[in-house]
């Protein structure tokens, strides 16, 4: 089968691919078949999966791969390449985004990056230029497959930067070559290729200095952090940068990117590390005079102070149950996980107010299906916007009832809800109270007015909203027919079809935003992420015990100290100082895009 297979591709392959099947038989991976194979002239069925791969169809079994190596006298069977990290593995990938553009930079990271330099960029006439670049400044080279010698591109920028003057602490070569989706296909190409025809003895230098593969998401991020070029909140907050949409979200990122974040959680493990030598000392030498009570009480005075600047991050509210050992267990999202996450805005009301058409409104585009039947929306519907700089997520909700059981005359309400309506009603109650913002839409028309005047927003959820728009009153004789719903929070009268008063309402939205939201530009965000505030939770449940051993009445300081080195090593777990690698390392570094 391999022998026939190979007759029929010989007239399709590179030169060197074809002359190298006729001498042996290789196994080779099929997802590189399509960079060597060429095409020229046979047409060829696609199966539904080579249309999704944009491949030829081919006999899976014959498929040969655009890197493998074709020294005569280097000859072996292809594998396929490990995702399994090795700190030898020396690593590539495509740094820039995929597509056509005028540069793509390609970057090698690892202990061979010397010898692939040299593959790629230097030929027998160009033994002046063997030597690497100088560090941390561009070079042009051409670049050539170090097999066949071959042209790939030409005039190149080259930067080498060396080991612990580099993003990922290891040497790293970025090849800023030409855009074009072929270039950088063959050259990609062509650093596998040279990797495997380094040397006679592949065997042995792959077990000294590593495979030469292409590299996991967020490979090289993850080896910043192993050779201690970053800390753990940084590589977050780089993540964060790179995927930021707006402004807000790009400038709480680059708090935590400029080590602003750690710089917190270090000055928190301090205080608790400083707290825990206090008591260490009032175990070791409490029965000296003086000790006790002045230790004791400095210890338990900075805890104290850390508890309180924990909660109030946290948004944990004070309450009487507090004061018997307990609090509150439900948090609000911190402004920094806000802002890095989106602003979520739940638009809800009765049925038929407007909702949906706002939501196309405020999109610009037809996102939600719009009806003059009351009911019409069933489920929650996702839009997000760029809000003045902020990101917001709008969504709009299925129309609430007040009692779904009941008939009225009343528009809307002239019937009972099915099953389906139920369950989006139910929706809309839990993303109103998941929300962040909340924005009433009530029906202006003179027939439902009296009706929902009467009707408090309490009766749809557990608060009021932070905003109310009164829709369609351009059906009305007078818009001052209609009151205000809720005392003390803003109302917008106004109609979504003639686009009254819209103008008005996303000003005033904004507004309410930029004030809620507002962050100082001394002061880094202590919680960006939802793991920030799980470890934090963790940090004040173990200072509280703390609290409770220590400020009782039967003082034990051995099992007080011991909290405290329980919440230190939680603050530590947010930097990566007390973090098993396999533990959430790669959870957070997957996040990112290959290249990065």
């Amino acid at each position: 089968m391999a022998a026939k297979s190979s007759g029929n591709l010989t007239a399709c392959l590179h030169p060197i691919a074809a002359q190298c099947i006729r001498s042996i038989r290789l196994q080779v991976p099929t997802f590189l078949a399509p960079s060597l194979i060429r095409n020229v002239g046979t047409t060829r069925s696609r199966s539904p999966l080579d249309k999704k791969l944009g491949t030829s169809s081919i006999d899976s079994q014959s498929r040969l791969g655009a890197l493998m190596t074709a020294r005569s006298d280097t000859r072996r069977h292809i594998s396929l390449p490990s995702t399994s990290a090795h700190p030898n593995d020396t690593i590539f990938a495509q740094a820039s985004g995929s597509g056509i553009a005028g540069v793509a930079i390609i970057r090698i990271s690892g202990p061979r990056t010397s010898e692939l330099y040299f593959s790629l960029c230097l030929t027998s006439r160009l033994t002046q230029y063997r030597r690497l670049p100088s560090s941390h400044k561009l070079v042009l080279r051409n670049i050539h497959d170090p097999i066949s010698g071959e042209l790939l591109d030409v005039g190149a920028g080259i930067i080498y930067f060396p080991a612990g003057r580099s993003y990922t602490g290891e040497e790293v070569l970025e090849l800023h070559i030409h855009g074009g989706s072929a270039t950088v296909r063959d050259v990609m190409d062509a650093i596998w290729a040279c990797s495997n025809a380094a040397s006679n003895n592949v065997g042995k230098g792959e077990r000294l200095y590593g495979r030469v593969r292409p590299a996991d998401p967020g490979e090289f991020t993850r080896r910043a952090y192993t050779n201690n070029r970053l800390d753990l909140a940084s590589a977050e907050a780089l993540h964060s940068l790179i995927t930021s949409e707006t402004s807000r979200q790009r400038q709480v990122a680059l708090f935590g990117a400029s080590g602003l974040q750690t710089q917190r959680y270090e000055e928190i493990r301090a205080r608790l590390l400083e707290s825990m030598a206090m008591m260490e000392a009032l175990i070791d030498f409490g029965d000296q005079d003086g000790v006790e009570d002045g230790t004791l009480h400095s210890a338990l005075s900075s805890v104290e102070s850390l508890a309180t600047m924990l909660r109030s991050e946290l948004g944990l509210r004070p309450s009487k149950e507090e004061e018997k050992g307990s609090r509150i267990q439900r948090q609000k999202r911190h402004v920094g996980e806000i802002l890095t996450n989106g602003i979520r805005l739940a638009i809800y009301g009765p049925p038929n107010a407007g909702k949906s058409s706002l939501l196309n409104r405020l999109a610009d585009r037809k996102a939600a299906i719009v009806s003059d039947l009351p009911g019409t929306t069933r489920d929650v519907l996702q839009v997000n916007l760029d809000l003045a700089g902020y990101k917001v997520l709008v969504y709009d909700t299925a129309g609430i009832r007040d009692d779904p059981e009941r008939s009225s005359d009343v528009e809307g309400w002239d019937r009972k809800v099915d099953e389906i309506e139920a369950i989006g009603i139910e929706r809309a109650r839990e993303a109103v109270r998941e929300a962040d913002l909340s924005l009433l839409v009530l029906p202006a028309t003179t027939e439902g007015s009296t009706k929902f005047e009467v009707l408090r927003p309490n009766s749809y959820t557990e608060d009021d909203p932070d905003l109310v728009f009164y829709n369609k009153v351009d059906l009305l004789p007078h818009t001052s027919n209609t009151s205000d719903p809720v005392p003390g929070r803003r109302v917008w009268k106004g109609s979504v079809l003639t686009s009254s008063q819209l103008p008005d309402l996303i000003d005033g939205l904004a507004e309410l935003i930029a004030k809620k939201y507002a962050i100082t530009q001394t002061e880094a965000p202590l919680i960006t992420q939802s793991r920030h505030r799980f470890l934090l939770s963790e940090c004040l449940d173990h200072v509280d015990q703390f609290l409770a051993l220590a400020g009782g009445k039967e003082t034990d300081p051995v099992l007080a100290v011991e909290e405290l080195r329980y919440a230190a090593k939680a603050v530590g777990k947010l930097t990566g100082r007390d973090v098993s690698p396999d533990e959430i390392l790669g959870s957070i570094f997957s996040t990112f895009c290959i290249g990065k």
